[in-house]
């Protein structure tokens, strides 16, 4: 197998990871690619915020921002089979009601959903819509969706993998994170934001550098690292984090 067919292979293996979207990996399966194919969780980010922006394109004029805005974020979590959503509800539900590291990891693995993940999945959807709404971009969908996912994978490279993978209740998890890897990923990122105005771009970014330091801080405090649902959770804040900076920056030049 030479290298390209190779980085096909692990392309493949993070749409399967990522989505619902059924994909054929051509060859005998090698358990070492879900390490490595998290770096292009950006690239299929990108995609999936393709796909969000077509739906939110195709409805706009007939039915309205809002009812676009609404399908648009329901087209993600239908392609995504609410993969992230549910990392953040378990992480709200396990850091909010844990006693310890080892209380709040079990009930992250619990597949109920609690109070706190209920009210936190409910806060963050509410705003992401009310943003989207207000921001009427389906290029910044597309940019959120990428970034965020690069924001997320970010923690792989420097975080420790504190969940037990053979007691999981969610797919088995990249563990491992190359400097080369992470500057592609963020090559991703940047690549993206160059979309945007500069002024989004720019406030997006410090923002997100602020959440990461945050977030790191919290994470380690909280449970010694990283887990699955904690990547999900990182999603989620930075995508929603990327949305209100740029409303910030539109009411500013306005």
């Amino acid at each position: 197998m030479n290298w390209f067919q190779l980085q096909w292979r692990l392309f493949l293996v993070a749409v399967q990871f990522l989505t619902r979207v059924p994909v054929v990996i051509p060859g005998e399966f090698d358990p070492r690619w879900l390490s490595r194919c998290c770096v292009y969780f950006p690239v299929v980010g990108s995609l999936i915020g393709l796909a969000a922006a077509a739906v939110y394109l195709l409805c706009v004029d007939a039915l309205g921002t809002t009812i676009g805005v609404m399908l648009s974020m329901a087209a993600s979590v239908l392609i995504t089979g609410a993969f992230h959503e549910d990392g953040l509800a378990d992480t709200c539900d396990g850091l909010g009601g844990g006693l310890d590291c080892v209380h709040k990891l079990r009930i992250m693995k619990d597949s109920r959903i609690g109070t706190y993940g209920a009210i936190g999945l409910f806060m963050v959807l509410m705003l992401k819509a009310a943003s989207l709404t207000q921001l009427q971009s389906a290029l910044i969908i597309v940019v959120a969706h990428a970034v965020s996912r690069s924001f997320s994978v970010s923690f792989i490279f420097n975080l420790k993998y504190v969940a037990d993978a053979e007691s999981s209740k969610s797919k088995p998890l990249a563990t491992r994170l190359s400097a080369l890897g992470l500057l592609f990923t963020m090559s991703w990122a940047a690549l993206m934001l160059a979309f945007i105005p500069w002024q989004m771009a720019v406030v997006s970014l410090i923002c997100l550098v602020i959440l990461r330091v945050i977030l790191q801080q919290f994470y380690i405090r909280q449970i010694g690292g990283y887990t699955g649902d904690t990547l999900g959770a990182a999603q989620q804040l930075s995508e929603l984090i990327i949305y209100l900076s740029c409303i910030a920056v539109t009411g500013t030049l306005l």
